[in-house]
Protein backbone atom coordinates (compact mmCIF):
# COMPACT_ATOMS: atom_id res chain seq x y z
CA UNK A 1 0.00 0.00 0.00
CA UNK A 2 1.83 3.51 -1.26
CA UNK A 3 0.67 6.67 -0.77
CA UNK A 4 1.04 9.99 -2.15
CA UNK A 5 -0.83 12.37 -0.32
CA UNK A 6 -0.12 15.52 -2.54
CA UNK A 7 0.01 13.80 -5.65
CA UNK A 8 -0.58 16.25 -7.83
CA UNK A 9 -0.45 14.90 -11.28
CA UNK A 10 0.65 11.50 -10.22
CA UNK A 11 4.09 11.58 -11.14
CA UNK A 12 5.85 9.90 -7.98
CA UNK A 13 2.52 7.01 -8.33
CA UNK A 14 3.63 5.79 -12.03
CA UNK A 15 7.23 5.86 -10.78
CA UNK A 16 6.24 3.69 -7.66
CA UNK A 17 3.99 1.77 -10.01
CA UNK A 18 6.81 0.92 -11.69
CA UNK A 19 9.04 -0.02 -9.25
CA UNK A 20 6.54 -2.22 -7.67
CA UNK A 21 5.91 -4.27 -11.23
CA UNK A 22 9.55 -4.33 -11.47
CA UNK A 23 9.78 -6.52 -8.38
CA UNK A 24 6.64 -8.29 -8.37
CA UNK A 25 7.47 -9.47 -11.99
CA UNK A 26 10.73 -10.45 -11.26
CA UNK A 27 9.57 -12.60 -8.03
CA UNK A 28 6.40 -14.40 -10.41
CA UNK A 29 9.55 -15.36 -12.89
CA UNK A 30 11.28 -17.27 -10.14
CA UNK A 31 8.19 -18.65 -7.72
CA UNK A 32 5.27 -18.54 -9.82
CA UNK A 33 2.04 -18.21 -7.56
CA UNK A 34 -1.53 -20.52 -9.62
CA UNK A 35 -3.80 -17.52 -8.25
CA UNK A 36 -1.97 -14.54 -9.57
CA UNK A 37 -0.84 -16.33 -12.71
CA UNK A 38 -4.70 -17.34 -13.22
CA UNK A 39 -5.88 -13.84 -12.56
CA UNK A 40 -3.76 -12.38 -15.40
CA UNK A 41 -4.24 -15.49 -17.74
CA UNK A 42 -8.02 -14.73 -17.52
CA UNK A 43 -7.13 -11.02 -17.81
CA UNK A 44 -4.96 -11.54 -21.34
CA UNK A 45 -7.98 -14.04 -22.33
CA UNK A 46 -10.45 -11.12 -21.82
CA UNK A 47 -8.51 -8.55 -23.41
CA UNK A 48 -7.95 -10.64 -26.65
CA UNK A 49 -11.37 -12.03 -26.62
CA UNK A 50 -12.78 -8.64 -26.85
CA UNK A 51 -10.32 -7.52 -29.47
CA UNK A 52 -12.08 -9.97 -31.57
CA UNK A 53 -9.98 -10.45 -35.12
CA UNK A 54 -7.39 -7.36 -34.07
CA UNK A 55 -6.25 -9.76 -30.60
CA UNK A 56 -4.82 -11.99 -33.52
CA UNK A 57 -1.83 -9.40 -34.14
CA UNK A 58 -1.77 -7.81 -30.42
CA UNK A 59 0.97 -8.92 -27.97
CA UNK A 60 -0.03 -8.34 -24.77
CA UNK A 61 3.01 -8.36 -22.05
CA UNK A 62 2.77 -10.15 -18.88
CA UNK A 63 4.14 -6.67 -17.38
CA UNK A 64 1.77 -5.07 -18.64
CA UNK A 65 -1.16 -6.80 -17.01
CA UNK A 66 0.80 -6.90 -13.60
CA UNK A 67 1.39 -3.03 -13.86
CA UNK A 68 -2.51 -2.70 -13.66
CA UNK A 69 -3.31 -4.61 -11.07
CA UNK A 70 -0.63 -2.98 -9.06
CA UNK A 71 -2.15 0.12 -9.73
CA UNK A 72 -5.47 -1.21 -8.49
CA UNK A 73 -4.66 -2.68 -5.34
CA UNK A 74 -1.43 -0.87 -4.40
CA UNK A 75 -1.56 2.66 -5.45
CA UNK A 76 -3.33 5.61 -3.32
CA UNK A 77 -3.21 9.46 -3.83
CA UNK A 78 -4.71 12.23 -2.59
CA UNK A 79 -5.05 15.91 -3.69
CA UNK A 80 -6.86 19.18 -2.01
CA UNK A 81 -7.04 20.03 -6.38
CA UNK A 82 -9.98 18.04 -8.13
CA UNK A 83 -8.06 18.41 -11.27
CA UNK A 84 -4.78 17.24 -10.19
CA UNK A 85 -6.61 14.27 -9.15
CA UNK A 86 -8.08 13.62 -12.56
CA UNK A 87 -4.73 14.15 -14.17
CA UNK A 88 -3.24 11.68 -11.81
CA UNK A 89 -5.98 9.12 -12.74
CA UNK A 90 -5.71 10.00 -16.71
CA UNK A 91 -1.94 9.09 -15.78
CA UNK A 92 -2.13 5.94 -14.40
CA UNK A 93 -4.87 5.01 -16.26
CA UNK A 94 -2.65 5.71 -19.76
CA UNK A 95 0.48 4.02 -18.17
CA UNK A 96 -1.36 0.96 -17.65
CA UNK A 97 -3.38 1.11 -20.69
CA UNK A 98 -4.35 -2.29 -22.16
CA UNK A 99 -5.74 -3.02 -25.16
CA UNK A 100 -8.87 -4.81 -24.72
CA UNK A 101 -9.77 -4.06 -21.34
CA UNK A 102 -11.63 -1.29 -19.98
CA UNK A 103 -10.03 1.46 -17.57
CA UNK A 104 -9.27 0.03 -14.42
CA UNK A 105 -11.61 1.97 -11.32
CA UNK A 106 -10.12 4.73 -9.34
CA UNK A 107 -12.61 6.44 -8.21
CA UNK A 108 -11.54 5.39 -4.09
CA UNK A 109 -8.14 5.35 -4.58
CA UNK A 110 -6.67 8.17 -5.96
CA UNK A 111 -9.14 10.99 -4.22
CA UNK A 112 -9.67 14.71 -3.65
CA UNK A 113 -9.36 16.24 -0.37
CA UNK A 114 -7.08 18.18 1.80
CA UNK A 115 -4.65 15.72 3.86
CA UNK A 116 -3.81 18.31 6.45
CA UNK A 117 -7.28 19.19 8.14
CA UNK A 118 -8.94 15.95 8.29
CA UNK A 119 -8.30 12.73 10.80
CA UNK A 120 -5.53 10.77 10.63
CA UNK A 121 -6.28 8.08 12.93
CA UNK A 122 -8.53 6.46 15.28
CA UNK A 123 -6.81 7.28 18.28
CA UNK A 124 -6.62 11.27 16.74
CA UNK A 125 -10.56 11.45 16.71
CA UNK A 126 -10.42 10.23 20.04
CA UNK A 127 -8.27 12.35 21.80
CA UNK A 128 -10.24 14.94 19.51
CA UNK A 129 -13.56 14.27 20.57
CA UNK A 130 -13.08 13.58 24.61
CA UNK A 131 -10.41 13.69 27.05
CA UNK A 132 -7.02 11.80 27.06
CA UNK A 133 -7.93 9.75 30.17
CA UNK A 134 -10.03 7.88 28.66
CA UNK A 135 -14.34 7.05 29.80
CA UNK A 136 -17.16 5.68 28.56
CA UNK A 137 -17.63 8.22 25.71
CA UNK A 138 -13.58 7.50 24.31
CA UNK A 139 -15.03 3.73 24.48
CA UNK A 140 -18.49 4.24 22.64
CA UNK A 141 -16.71 6.33 19.93
CA UNK A 142 -13.78 3.79 20.07
CA UNK A 143 -16.42 1.19 19.31
CA UNK A 144 -18.82 3.27 16.82
CA UNK A 145 -15.75 3.78 14.74
CA UNK A 146 -15.09 -0.06 14.36
CA UNK A 147 -18.32 -0.89 13.77
CA UNK A 148 -18.97 1.40 11.16
CA UNK A 149 -15.62 0.46 9.46
CA UNK A 150 -15.63 -3.22 9.80
CA UNK A 151 -19.15 -3.23 7.88
CA UNK A 152 -17.40 -1.59 5.09
CA UNK A 153 -14.98 -4.86 4.87
CA UNK A 154 -17.65 -7.04 2.94
CA UNK A 155 -18.39 -4.50 0.03
CA UNK A 156 -14.19 -3.50 -0.03
CA UNK A 157 -13.48 -7.23 -0.48
CA UNK A 158 -15.39 -7.65 -2.95
CA UNK A 159 -14.31 -4.63 -4.69
CA UNK A 160 -10.77 -6.29 -4.13
CA UNK A 161 -11.23 -9.29 -6.24
CA UNK A 162 -12.64 -7.63 -9.23
CA UNK A 163 -9.97 -7.46 -11.78
CA UNK A 164 -11.87 -4.75 -13.97
CA UNK A 165 -11.87 -6.91 -16.48
CA UNK A 166 -15.35 -6.28 -18.18
CA UNK A 167 -17.69 -3.48 -18.24
CA UNK A 168 -19.50 -5.10 -15.60
CA UNK A 169 -16.71 -5.62 -13.69
CA UNK A 170 -16.55 -2.07 -12.98
CA UNK A 171 -20.26 -1.42 -12.54
CA UNK A 172 -20.12 -3.85 -9.66
CA UNK A 173 -16.91 -2.34 -8.61
CA UNK A 174 -19.05 1.19 -8.49
CA UNK A 175 -21.56 -0.14 -6.72
CA UNK A 176 -19.28 -2.23 -3.96
CA UNK A 177 -17.60 1.48 -2.73
CA UNK A 178 -20.82 2.82 -2.79
CA UNK A 179 -21.91 0.59 -0.16
CA UNK A 180 -18.33 1.24 1.56
CA UNK A 181 -18.85 4.96 1.52
CA UNK A 182 -22.59 4.42 2.95
CA UNK A 183 -21.05 2.12 5.98
CA UNK A 184 -18.41 4.41 6.88
CA UNK A 185 -20.86 8.07 7.53
CA UNK A 186 -21.46 7.00 11.33
CA UNK A 187 -17.18 7.21 11.35
CA UNK A 188 -17.07 9.91 9.02
CA UNK A 189 -19.13 12.03 11.14
CA UNK A 190 -17.47 11.59 14.48
CA UNK A 191 -14.33 12.33 12.55
CA UNK A 192 -15.86 15.65 11.37
CA UNK A 193 -17.19 16.47 14.90
CA UNK A 194 -13.44 15.66 16.07
CA UNK A 195 -12.28 18.71 13.84
CA UNK A 196 -14.41 20.61 14.69
CA UNK A 197 -13.74 20.24 18.33
CA UNK A 198 -10.31 20.28 17.99
CA UNK A 199 -10.67 23.73 16.21
CA UNK A 200 -12.82 24.77 19.26
CA UNK A 201 -15.50 25.27 16.85
CA UNK A 202 -17.81 22.88 19.36
CA UNK A 203 -17.11 21.56 22.63
CA UNK A 204 -16.05 17.95 23.23
CA UNK A 205 -18.24 15.15 23.20
CA UNK A 206 -19.48 14.07 26.52
CA UNK A 207 -21.05 11.27 25.30
CA UNK A 208 -20.94 9.62 21.81
CA UNK A 209 -23.16 7.19 20.36
CA UNK A 210 -25.04 6.65 16.95
CA UNK A 211 -28.39 8.45 18.45
CA UNK A 212 -25.76 11.27 19.62
CA UNK A 213 -24.18 11.54 16.46
CA UNK A 214 -27.25 12.26 14.27
CA UNK A 215 -29.23 14.83 16.88
CA UNK A 216 -25.78 16.46 18.16
CA UNK A 217 -25.97 20.39 17.65
CA UNK A 218 -22.99 20.28 16.24
CA UNK A 219 -23.63 18.04 13.37
CA UNK A 220 -24.27 20.60 10.70
CA UNK A 221 -21.66 22.95 12.20
CA UNK A 222 -19.04 20.07 11.70
CA UNK A 223 -20.31 19.15 8.44
CA UNK A 224 -20.16 22.53 6.90
CA UNK A 225 -16.79 23.02 8.50
CA UNK A 226 -15.50 19.69 6.99
CA UNK A 227 -16.41 20.66 3.79
CA UNK A 228 -15.09 24.29 3.95
CA UNK A 229 -11.66 22.53 4.85
CA UNK A 230 -11.57 19.84 2.20
CA UNK A 231 -10.92 17.42 5.22
CA UNK A 232 -9.55 13.76 4.38
CA UNK A 233 -10.28 11.11 7.06
CA UNK A 234 -7.73 9.01 6.20
CA UNK A 235 -9.87 5.81 8.47
CA UNK A 236 -12.63 6.70 6.30
CA UNK A 237 -11.15 7.07 3.02
CA UNK A 238 -9.25 4.24 2.72
CA UNK A 239 -10.50 1.86 5.54
CA UNK A 240 -8.75 -1.57 4.40
CA UNK A 241 -5.57 0.14 4.75
CA UNK A 242 -6.56 0.52 8.24
CA UNK A 243 -8.37 -2.14 9.20
CA UNK A 244 -5.06 -3.98 8.58
CA UNK A 245 -3.24 -5.73 11.56
CA UNK A 246 -0.19 -3.08 10.93
CA UNK A 247 -2.97 -0.22 10.20
CA UNK A 248 -1.70 2.32 7.63
CA UNK A 249 0.50 2.74 5.10
CA UNK A 250 3.47 0.79 4.03
CA UNK A 251 5.22 3.67 2.40
CA UNK A 252 4.41 7.31 1.72
CA UNK A 253 6.13 9.17 -1.52
CA UNK A 254 6.24 12.22 -2.27
CA UNK A 255 8.39 15.11 -3.60
CA UNK A 256 9.71 17.15 -0.56
CA UNK A 257 10.60 21.21 -1.46
CA UNK A 258 14.50 20.79 0.36
CA UNK A 259 16.82 17.67 -0.24
CA UNK A 260 17.98 18.47 3.46
CA UNK A 261 16.23 20.72 6.22
CA UNK A 262 18.53 24.02 6.98
CA UNK A 263 18.66 26.30 9.27
CA UNK A 264 19.63 29.96 9.47
CA UNK A 265 19.99 30.60 13.02
CA UNK A 266 21.48 33.96 12.73
CA UNK A 267 18.54 35.03 10.78
CA UNK A 268 16.05 33.39 12.83
CA UNK A 269 17.88 35.13 15.84
CA UNK A 270 17.43 38.12 13.67
CA UNK A 271 13.83 38.14 14.01
CA UNK A 272 13.52 38.04 17.94
CA UNK A 273 16.35 40.62 18.38
CA UNK A 274 16.17 43.27 15.64
CA UNK A 275 20.03 44.88 15.61
CA UNK A 276 21.31 41.33 15.54
CA UNK A 277 23.27 41.45 11.82
CA UNK A 278 24.73 44.76 12.33
CA UNK A 279 27.43 43.30 14.90
CA UNK A 280 30.35 42.03 13.73
CA UNK A 281 30.51 38.26 13.34
CA UNK A 282 32.10 37.48 16.60
CA UNK A 283 29.51 39.61 18.05
CA UNK A 284 26.66 37.89 16.50
CA UNK A 285 27.44 34.94 17.51
CA UNK A 286 28.16 35.81 21.58
CA UNK A 287 24.13 37.09 21.18
CA UNK A 288 23.28 34.42 19.66
CA UNK A 289 24.49 32.22 22.65
CA UNK A 290 23.12 34.76 24.75
CA UNK A 291 19.56 34.13 23.32
CA UNK A 292 19.60 30.51 23.47
CA UNK A 293 19.96 30.62 27.11
CA UNK A 294 16.89 33.55 27.77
Amino acid sequence: RVADIAMGSGHFLVNAVDHIEARLTSFLTEHPLPAVNAELATLRGTALRRLGDAGESTEIEQAALVRRQVARRCIYGVDVNPIAVELARLAIWIHTFVPGLPLSFLDRTLVCGNSLTGIGTLEEALEAVGSKDGGDALSFARVLVEDSLEKARGPLERLGRLSDATPQDIEEARQAHAAATEAVKPAEMLFDLAVAARLGEIDPLTEVSADVLEHTPGRERARELAQRLRCLHFPVAFPEVFLREQPGFDCIVGNPPWQEASVDEHSFWALRFPGLKSLAVAEQNAKVSELKLQ
